[in-house]
């Protein structure tokens, strides 16, 4: 279980996106800004597996999610279980926004 954390970013090391580099520039752009975040292989194997770590996500006041679907990633966490009636979420997709984009968005450009 991760520590307390607002920023989820997804690898996706198992799918094919086309995204392995604009997730690297990604967290190489929230490394260089000093954010804090916690990075996964793989968001929908541990959906699948049932990973306790989803849940868990939901107890804070909000999440930023980056990953590559906007609406698998919710329906991926509302399955999940959890309360997210009181949490902000958001979702950055890496297919379709930019590194810069997504690195603005979250106050790391």
């Amino acid at each position: 279980m991760p520590p307390a954390v607002s920023l989820l970013v997804c690898r996706g090391t198992t799918c094919d996106a086309g995204r392995g580099d604009r997730v690297t520039q990604i967290l190489e752009g929230l490394r260089a800004a000093g954010h804090a975040y916690y990075a996964v292989d793989d968001l929908c194997a541990l959906a699948a597996a049932g990973d306790p770590m989803l849940p868990a996500l939901g107890l804070g006041d909000e999440l930023t999610v980056i990953a590559c679907d906007t609406e698998t990633v919710r329906r991926l966490f509302t399955e999940a279980g959890g309360n997210w009636d009181d949490v902000r979420f958001d979702v950055l997709d890496v297919k379709t926004a930019t590194p810069r984009q997504i690195l603005s968005h979250v106050g790391a450009a």
